[in-house]
């Protein structure tokens, strides 16, 4: 199947006017961040910043993706005012975090163990204005259950290549979305850039003072 994002008119127009005249400032190298900006009919410029993402002992999920989304959003350096947007996504299964893959021998193992069950993508996002240490931050969690995967299936899907630079090693969007069975939530959590999320934030971050 092939899951495709889409936003209504409506839900556009209100995230436009919910960011007015503000600078967006991404601090992602993410192309899917940069596609669902765009989808939603917004500007914005792009720093890439740079943090470490270890993990700590006993951190909850949801924990260590907000934890990287805000340090993110404070390790970009940015001239003039404006709202810097960072996020972080993670998959979970159990209370394992599945990151990234390095190599096709990651890719399977994380693919083979994700064959047949249920997992947890979660997406952290933080937003700050230039010139303030002071964030908002959350996430959104969505849930995705896989087919029974056959090895050769896997290693076909390795082989196109899409698997890396990947949190789980699949993109829904993608030819990943052949291995979902289905999925509760919002996609565009899975994707890796949740809108309403966004939405709630800029908005609470601009009616601070």
């Amino acid at each position: 199947m092939k899951y495709k994002l889409s936003y209504s008119p409506e839900f556009r127009a209100e995230i436009i006017d919910s960011v007015g005249r503000t600078r967006l400032i991404l601090g992602s190298n993410s192309p899917r961040r940069a596609e669902i900006l765009r989808m939603l009919g917004l500007d914005f410029e792009k720093i890439v910043p740079h943090i470490d993402e270890n993990i700590e002992n006993g951190e909850m999920p949801a924990d260590y993706a907000r934890k990287l989304a805000l340090r993110k959003a404070l390790a970009v350096k940015a001239e003039g005012a404006g709202v810097i947007i960072a996020a972080d996504t993670i998959v979970v299964l159990g209370e394992k975090i599945i990151n990234k893959p390095e190599n096709r021998e990651e890719a399977r193992k994380m693919l083979e163990e994700l064959s047949g069950r249920i997992h947890s993508v979660i997406t952290a996002v933080a937003l700050r204005k230039t010139g303030s240490e002071k964030a908002v931050y959350g996430n959104s969690e969505s849930k995705v259950r896989f087919h029974e995967l056959s090895m050769e299936t896997i290693l076909n899907y390795i082989d196109s290549g899409e698997p890396f630079g990947k949190a789980g090693a699949y993109a829904i969007q993608g030819r990943g979305g052949a291995l979902v069975q289905s999925y509760q939530g919002e996609l565009d959590t899975i994707i890796g850039f949740p809108a309403m999320l966004f939405r709630d934030l800029i908005k609470e971050l601009k009616s601070e003072v």
